[in-house]
């Protein structure tokens, strides 16, 4: 819970049409790339402050997740 009050702080909220899940990517990232070089979509991108998955691609497929060294990317729902 503490986590996801932390990240409100400071992420966006993804939403992606075709996967019907909202990702998270938490303050816990390092900015690595690690979910950034294996997305199959290419929809993990530097935002304004902070890395995004873009809403519009992405497959909702959660290799990021898998590949994300900090457990900084979370399904929300």
């Amino acid at each position: 819970m503490a986590d996801l009050q932390e990240a409100s702080e400071h992420d966006e909220t993804n939403e992606g049409e075709e996967s019907h899940k909202i990702f998270r990517i938490t303050i816990r990232c390092t900015n690595c790339l690690s979910c950034q070089k294996v997305c199959p979509t290419d929809t993990i991108y530097f935002g304004s402050q902070h890395f995004v998955i873009d809403t519009d691609d992405c497959i909702g497929c959660e290799i990021c997740i898998q590949v994300c060294p900090e457990d900084a990317i979370r399904v929300i729902a």
